[in-house]
């Protein structure tokens, strides 16, 4: 495989980011060697052990992207490769989760372990920094990776780059270059964590900088590849600044997937502003936020991630192992208004990012959001907002010709 050790951290390091899971680098002796991000805490030994049967089975097979979870709720796509001459690696991208995991079963994890001197606290908070992704997003992630470790498997002197990629790697190039463009970008980068709506008219500058060269016949193409980048970087700024995450990536799978049904660079630059204001917003929303008790934060982070679920009090208090009149009391003291208020406004909130940007029937966003009815959606609506979403959409509706 023509890749060093140092392209190789880099390597993995992006997929951090963009994959939004911790990434390890074992040495042949299971040692740690790389890990991304730095702040990620390590599991207690009683649960890297179970791990090590993983270690073995995938060095028997190397080259080769498979999948594993443990008896913890842990899952893991493990990767054992040769860097040149050297002894073998394994390479971890994860752990993450399936669903949350709560204290509930923390304890039971301790009770099953003799000897146990872990708290349950501490497992706790190493838990609360694992994602937890859905059958779909584990696909993608696994449909991803296969696509770059295959490619860095097949060798730099080996690989044939497209028209796109020649074009797309150039344009990289340029934009990592010290010039004007890297102070517009650091400019753009300031003004966007401090909400300040100047942002818009700096990125404009800078994107004139990115595409300054003649039209291609891949334009489309290249667009949508700056957005995908773009929507990236938003979404790492975003959950630095404290942004829910499960909100952030939510968000960024929205945006993902309605960039592809564009087909101009015109509906892409329109896209491309309100993808900007929409993380904006998230961001300033988390900043002006009030700090919560872990339990309201942890149920508003079960709300966040099933929004388009059938969700109620007794559900939610069932999976933070709480009586629900206690989450119920605890909930409104520390936010202002019911489980039920709160789960109802968020819900507007995707709502309306969907009247705005796309051309979904009220039936669909009822649907995709967990409303059991149209007309109780409508309702909704028009109490939260003073108007019916019909009538929003005409308002604020961007994307039309």
């Amino acid at each position: 495989m023509a890749i060093s050790h140092h392209e190789l951290t880099h390597l993995l390091k992006d997929c951090s980011i963009a994959l939004q899971v911790p990434v390890l680098l074992l040495n042949h002796k299971r040692k740690l060697t790389f890990q991304f991000p730095d702040s990620f805490h390590q599991p207690p030994d009683f649960m890297k052990k179970s791990f090590f049967p993983f270690l073995e089975t995938i060095r028997k097979s190397p080259n080769t992207l498979e999948k594993f979870s443990d008896e913890f709720g842990q899952s893991i796509f493990l990767y054992s490769m040769k860097i040149g001459q050297e002894e073998p690696v394994d390479i971890v991208f994860g752990p993450f989760l399936h669903k949350e995991i709560g204290k509930k079963e923390i304890d039971g994890f301790i009770k099953a372990e003799s000897n146990c001197k872990v708290k349950t606290e501490r497992l706790l908070n190493y838990y609360d920094q694992l994602p937890v992704l859905n059958p779909m997003q584990m696909l993608s992630m696994e449909r991803i990776l296969i696509r770059i470790l295959s490619e860095k498997q097949e060798g730099h002197r080996e690989r044939k780059h497209s028209p796109i990629q020649k074009v797309y790697e150039h344009y990289l190039i340029n934009e990592t270059s010290p010039n004007n463009n890297y102070q517009l970008q650091e400019r753009f980068t300031q003004l966007f964590k401090l909400g300040h709506s100047e942002a818009l008219d700096i990125y404009r500058e800078w994107r004139k900088q990115l595409f300054s060269s003649p039209s291609h016949s891949n334009a489309v193409r290249l667009e949508k590849n700056q957005l995908i980048r773009l929507i990236g970087e938003l979404n790492q700024m975003c959950l630095a600044g404290g942004a829910q995450l499960d909100e952030v990536m939510s968000l960024s799978e929205f945006f993902m997937n309605y960039l592809e049904t564009k087909n101009t660079t015109e509906e892409l630059q329109e896209l491309e502003e309100n993808v900007i204001q929409s993380f904006m917003a998230r961001l300033q929303r988390a900043q002006e936020a009030p700090v919560h008790s872990p339990l309201v934060e942890r149920s508003k982070r079960y709300i966040f991630q099933n929004l388009s679920e059938a969700l109620s009090l007794q559900d939610i208090a069932a999976a933070m192992n709480v009586h629900p009149n206690y989450l119920s009391g605890v909930f409104k003291k520390e936010t202002g208004i019911s489980i039920s208020q709160f789960i109802n406004v968020e819900r507007v909130k995707e709502a309306k990012e969907m009247l705005s940007i796309s051309d979904f029937t009220l039936l669909d966003i009822s649907l995709k959001l967990g409303f059991n009815s149209q007309s109780y959606f409508t309702r909704v609506f028009k109490k939260i907002e003073g108007i019916g979403p019909n009538e929003f959409r005409k308002k604020h509706h961007i994307m039309e010709e």
